[in-house]
């Protein structure tokens, strides 16, 4: 601790004023100072502001096919498939199980894999991740959207959390008709075109504070009773791969290839055109909602 020290000078006065006298009281007061001096006012904390909400974003997808898209036929459907929680796995599309009829969800472009119990396959497979998916096809004669989720177990609230790995975890329940969107609203169909407008509360939570990229998977399929959702085009060549969406507002993602032909062409229909199933275009726009 550094002590004030005193002038020598200052010291003998001191002592010869004191002398004699049973006390003596000594102020020593600094040029700055006096007696009189009234303290100032300790100034009150400046309120620390609180901070501003981030606005929530949407999502605008945007799916093209080389020609008009196909919605008149119950048996085509277009998947935009998503998993929200991250990009290390994603939806690959390896196919559907038929061996697994009728458990729920055998017949998603996206159901086997590496972890399918009843796969004895000796092609190696890997994980499929996913969150949730949106279906366009024709129902009772009209275009209609339907998402589907895979949630995890539900809290002490039961509230379901999020998905423990994939798909046959056994914590995990699939909602296969989670809800159905607006068309106008939430969707709309133009030409070749397929427009969906996402929000952050429509999906599974994006980590990173709704930050973090996606993985995602575009499929077209030919709906079997028997054999499922057979594809019949895919955006990803490899039946091992799956794209990268990002998140953050202000960002566009986007896919363009208007060349390749259908993955797998022998699982179109005869009366099917192919343009109107060949997948060509994607587009996903990041925004804040105003």
């Amino acid at each position: 601790m550094v002590r004030r020290r005193f002038a020598p000078s200052l010291v003998v006065a001191l002592a010869i004023m004191c002398a004699g006298a049973s006390a003596c009281s000594i102020a020593l007061n600094s040029p700055a100072e006096s007696k009189d001096s009234v303290p100032s006012p300790t100034p009150s904390p400046t309120p620390t502001p609180s901070p501003t909400p981030k606005p929530e974003l949407k999502y605008l997808f945007q799916i093209q096919t080389k020609g008009p898209i196909l919605t008149s036929n119950p048996a085509i459907k277009h998947y935009l498939v998503l998993n929200t929680m991250g990009t290390k796995d994603g939806p690959r599309g390896y196919g559907p199980w038929p061996s697994d009829a009728p458990r729920l969800g055998w017949n998603l472009p996206f159901y086997l894999s590496e972890e399918t119990p009843t796969f004895q396959g000796t092609v190696r497979l890997l994980p499929v991740r996913f969150t949730d998916y949106f279906v366009l096809t024709n129902v009772a004669g009209v275009p209609q959207v339907t998402q589907g989720r895979l949630v995890g177990p539900q809290d002490a609230q039961s509230i379901p959390g999020l998905p423990v790995q994939g798909l046959f975890n056994t914590q995990n329940t699939l909602l296969d008709n989670y809800r159905i969107l607006q068309q106008g609203q939430d969707w709309n169909i133009s030409g070749n075109t397929w427009s969906l407008t996402l929000t952050q509360s429509d999906l599974t939570a994006i980590p990173e504070g709704g930050n973090a990229p996606i993985s995602a998977n575009l499929f077209t399929t030919n709906a079997s009773p028997e054999r499922g959702d057979q594809i019949i085009d895919r955006w990803t060549l490899s039946e091992n791969d799956f794209f990268t969406i990002q998140t953050r507002e202000g960002t566009l993602t986007s896919g363009r290839d208007f060349n390749s032909p259908l993955i797998r062409p022998e699982n179109k229909p005869t009366n099917v055109d192919e343009p109107s199933v060949n997948l060509v275009m994607y587009q996903v726009e990041v925004r804040a909602i105003e």
